[in-house]
């Protein structure tokens, strides 16, 4: 009786260590699986990111371009060479497009270009350039948007032509600044299409000198 109750002891011993050592093994793949988790989402995100810097999607405010992609990546592993090189090459496509649209004289969207390549790892002397080229470019469009401003207000008076202030001699200033400007040529061609309208109306008169002031225009 003695025997057989020290072999069930260590029956339910034996059955109890296994049952410890299962459950060792068990919270120690639970524990490896949790580490591994957060890697797992970070190739997730690289792969992401590698997908939207391939189709040309940069930036993207809903969070799924390559920039945001990657410095989220950044934000959990500072140490990923992958986020860094991927980070790099969204900046230099970025200047890219923001050089294209200044050579275009388009400043508006080289302006959130730079913007988005603002804070990344670019060279220094590429980015003041291009600020440069943006800032110039800006007071360029600001000094043609004066000039067709008081364009309209001189036309609207019925200032059209005769001075160095009317709506002809503004325009034709704006178009000289920037010949391809529609803004100034549709603008010319009104005043134009307003004094030939007078001129027609002179000659209706019999006033052939002013009906000639007016075509020479």
């Amino acid at each position: 009786a003695i025997a057989a109750s020290g072999r069930r002891w260590r029956g339910a011993l034996a059955v109890l260590v296994l049952a410890l050592l299962a459950a060792g093994a068990l919270y120690a793949f639970q524990d490896s699986l949790r580490q591994r988790l957060p890697q797992t989402r970070l190739n997730a995100m690289l792969f992401e990111a590698a997908q939207a810097l391939e189709q040309g999607n940069l930036s993207q405010s809903d969070g799924q371009g390559a920039r945001e992609l990657y410095l989220a990546v950044l934000a959990q592993d500072p140490d990923s060479q992958t986020a860094r090189q991927g980070l790099m090459e969204v900046g230099r496509r970025l200047l890219q497009r923001a050089r294209e649209a200044l050579a275009q004289g388009d400043p508006m969207p080289a302006q959130a270009l730079l913007a988005q390549a603002d804070g990344l790892v670019l060279p220094s002397a590429d980015l003041a350039e291009l600020q440069r080229q943006l800032h110039a470019l800006q007071g360029h469009e600001d000094t043609l948007l004066e000039l067709i401003g008081r364009a309209r207000d001189a036309a609207a008076a019925g200032h059209l032509d005769g001075e160095a202030g009317s709506a002809i001699a503004l325009y034709r200033q704006a178009l000289a600044a920037d010949p391809g400007n529609a803004v100034a040529a549709a603008g010319l061609r009104e005043v134009l299409s307003q004094l030939l309208a007078q001129a027609q109306a002179a000659l209706e008169q019999d006033d052939i000198e002013l009906a000639t002031q007016r075509i020479e225009r």
